[in-house]
């Protein structure tokens, strides 16, 4: 991983080649695959779009290759 941001319940990665990944508690779909069921393991999150940073705080946030906030 070339980066990695986690918060009490959760964390989130970027591995080297820009894949975002999250595991951990998913309450209200925190982690952004889509779904509300925790994960024990590194989810890929937002298929085919690559990241260069991430954050968690309260919420998540990252930014694309591209420069888009999501």
């Amino acid at each position: 991983y070339k980066q990695v941001s986690a918060n009490v319940m959760s964390t989130c990665a970027i591995t080297e080649s820009g894949v975002l990944k999250c595991w951990g508690q998913n309450t209200a779909g925190r982690l952004g695959d889509g779904t509300t069921v925790a994960k024990t393991s590194p989810t890929v999150i937002d298929s085919g779009v690559n990241y260069k940073f991430v954050a968690l705080r309260a919420q998540s946030c990252g930014i694309t290759v591209s420069g888009v906030l999501k």
